[in-house]
């Protein structure tokens, strides 16, 4: 029950500590005229995302690696699988052209990279490396680089939620540091809580992290996505999710392997795959179907349920 109470209590921490260093964050962007598309791309995903990076470099530090890349996969899967599923049932998403063009195609790419990774092909173990690691942040600075070019490229415009604080800078910079404290503090929390758990009940602790704590972390992204919806930001809402995709892995992954070397359990490999197969579905689907309706909604959210009842039955 203790553990249960520390897991719940650092969940809550996460989600508001993510909740204000996206407000305060968005906020001092737009006073020092940062352009929307750099707040929706980089702060807004990276901000979602920052409960994975917290309990990743927490796992990472404390000595339990195998929980990191199964929140690492959990939280893509959830993105991808859930969140667009539940989206996709709410409105049809019709996606910018650059987010398919740019953003998908480096999601699936970062994707193969990790599944390469974990099969040792950049390795002798099925273990990733430090040097795997700087090659994913490597990776991920170049993301971000091409990002800045494509503004003065394209001048394209992307609109974040409306949820920031309408205060003074100062204020603004108050909630971020905040709010940076509080997923530091909930990260360290919900990795306690969840080790507690998954040794009392058997669990493996790839387990916890594809399923309790992925989901736990995946909600910053579930509320935002959903909010942008309802406001009619679709862009918004799947660029969320892209990017958060594509920060998990490659700043994510990247920074706790160059701390200390993640091993990876064979087993993994097919939830590798699954995350994978899923981003690359949602590619397929608009790139040749150009909308994702009701029907993809329905096969997204069938396709989460299925890998969740299969993850609980092999454990």
């Amino acid at each position: 029950m203790i553990s249960l109470i520390i897991l719940l209590l650092g969940f809550i921490i996460l989600i508001k500590g993510a909740d204000g260093f996206v407000s305060g964050a968005s906020s001092i962007a737009l006073k020092l005229n940062v352009p929307s598309m750099i707040i929706g791309l980089t702060i807004v995903s990276i901000g979602t995302s920052a409960p994975e990076a917290a309990i990743s470099i927490s796992a990472a530090v404390t000595g339990h690696p195998d929980m990191v890349l199964g929140n690492v996969i959990g939280s893509n899967i959830f993105n991808t699988a859930l969140i667009v599923g539940i989206c996709a049932l709410l409105v049809k998403i019709r996606l910018a052209d650059s987010i398919v063009q740019q953003e998908l195609p480096i999601s699936i790419m970062a994707s193969l990279i990790m599944l390469f990774m974990m099969s040792g092909w950049f390795g002798l173990d099925q273990s990733i490396t430090r040097i795997e690691g700087v090659i994913l942040l490597v990776i991920f600075t170049l993301f971000i680089i091409n990002i800045l070019r494509s503004i003065h490229k394209t001048k394209a415009d992307y609109i974040t939620v409306d949820h920031r604080p309408k205060g003074n800078f100062v204020k603004s910079i108050v909630i971020t540091i905040l709010g940076l404290i509080g997923i530091v503090i909930g990260g360290e929390l919900v990795v306690e809580g969840a080790t507690r758990i998954a040794i009392s009940i058997g669990m493996s602790e790839a387990l916890v992290g594809l399923t309790i704590v992925a989901a736990g972390t995946g909600l910053p992204e579930l509320v935002t996505s959903l909010t942008a919806v309802f406001k009619k930001e679709i862009d918004m809402a799947i660029g969320n999710v892209v990017g958060s995709n594509v920060f998990n892995i490659l700043f994510v992954l990247g920074l706790t392997s160059t701390i200390t070397p993640i091993h990876v359990d064979p087993s993994l490999f097919i939830d590798g795959i699954v995350m994978a197969g899923s981003i690359i579905l949602l590619y397929i689907f608009t790139k040749f179907f150009k909308n994702i309706g009701k029907t993809h909604g329905i096969l997204f959210l069938i396709i989460y349920i299925a890998y969740i009842i299969y993850i609980v039955i092999r454990n």
